[in-house]
């Protein structure tokens, strides 16, 4: 017992004269600490103009509100959280980037690459994304509210669309076969004759009403889909053991064309 105690007091001892004579580098505990925030000196580097090329480089958690950055390159740049609200990103290139949680609201996209970046959990609400490029990018849980603004037609490109809430999206006749949409919500969109074919559409959540008229949901999974507001689907082509779930809960259910 008397042993057993004296070597956990040694222990102990051992450890605390370990990082007090400074064996443990301070200097990266420093580093990983400076890397949760951007240095006075990068956000001036960045809203100067000086600079165009960050590759590489950490902007976690900045605070770039209206910041003008058009043409930048943050090829493989983690910006984690980072405020981007109103910021001019026009051709910006965030190739392969990492932008997990990053609030581009009301941001000017115009151009911008996200191929192969990392977007999920991004806020990109009424931000402009005409020309926009999301071939291969990852946009689980990422937040689109389009209304007046251009639908990026490379968005049918992201590699995930998982838990991606769509608003106000008025968009005819596109193709959403063979997506990831697990758990999406689809809010007030008018997808007229859309493609939903082999589409995972479980768990997702259509409401506010909009319109999936002629819409093609052949070989979609709806299961645990929930209705809010009526939508419409008029003529849309759905599975019959969904009949159960669309019942009472959107228009024109009696002209549903439903297949075995």
């Amino acid at each position: 017992m008397i042993r057993n105690g004296c070597f956990k007091v040694h222990t102990i001892l051992a450890i605390v004269c370990f990082i007090c004579a400074g064996s443990v580098d301070m200097s990266r505990l420093k580093s990983a600490n400076e890397a949760f925030a951007m240095t006075a000196a990068q956000k001036q580097k960045l809203l100067s103009g000086n600079q165009k090329n960050f590759t590489g480089q950490k902007f976690i958690k900045a605070d770039l509100r209206n910041a003008k950055l058009a043409n930048a390159v943050f090829q493989g740049a983690d910006l984690t959280g980072a405020n981007l609200r109103g910021a001019d990103l026009r051709n910006c290139d965030f190739t392969r980037a990492k932008l997990v949680r990053a609030d581009l609201l009301s941001a000017n996209c115009e151009g911008v690459s996200f191929m192969s970046a990392n977007c999920e959990g991004a806020n990109f609400t009424s931000a402009n994304l005409r020309s926009a490029d999301f071939t291969l990018a990852s946009l689980r849980d990422c937040a689109f509210l389009f209304g007046s603004k251009p639908f990026p037609s490379t968005l049918l490109k992201a590699e995930n669309l998982q838990g991606v809430s769509i608003t106000h999206l008025n968009k005819h006749g596109i193709s959403f076969k063979n997506k990831n949409m697990k758990g999406c919500r689809l809010k007030n969109c008018d997808l007229k004759s859309s493609i939903f074919v082999n589409t995972n559409l479980s768990s997702a959540q259509i409401s506010y009403g909009g319109s999936y008229e002629n819409a093609d949901f052949t070989g979609a999974n709806l299961d645990g889909v929930t209705f809010q507001g009526n939508p419409n689907f008029k003529n849309a082509k759905v599975h019959v053991k969904y009949a159960g779930i669309l019942q009472g809960k959107v228009k024109n259910y009696e002209t549903i064309r439903f297949y075995n």
